[in-house]
């Protein structure tokens, strides 16, 4: 990891903020909540949903990701205005304390 990429993670750990790749046909990056990871293994492995829901929360791209589960290929962006946005960020943000850690399997596995 170089010394800037290094510091651009220290800022966004500051910030309740992690950064993410996703695989697919195009690898993309996103930024997150510190706790979207979380939400992900509990909305898959916990809850089986085959999809689940986040913001991109890069100011220069700001978006709302449906990640399916088990499909590289089926990773889809919305673009919202910012009005929506604010929306969405606060109501994220309200939920995200329920997904402090990760589940790497269903509690019946």
């Amino acid at each position: 990891m170089d010394q800037q990429h290094a510091q651009e993670l220290r800022k966004l750990k500051s910030q309740g903020l992690v950064k993410l790749r996703l695989d697919g046909p195009d690898n993309r990056e996103v930024i997150t909540h510190k706790n979207v990871p979380n939400k992900i293994s509990h909305d898959f492995n916990i809850l089986k949903y085959s999809m689940t829901e986040f913001l991109n929360r890069d100011p220069e791209r700001p978006t709302l990701v449906d990640l399916y589960r088990g499909s590289k290929n089926c990773i889809i962006e919305t673009f919202v205005d910012d009005e929506s946005y604010q929306e969405q960020l606060k109501a994220e943000d309200e939920k995200m304390d329920a997904y402090l850690t990760k589940h790497y399997k269903a509690d019946e596995e």
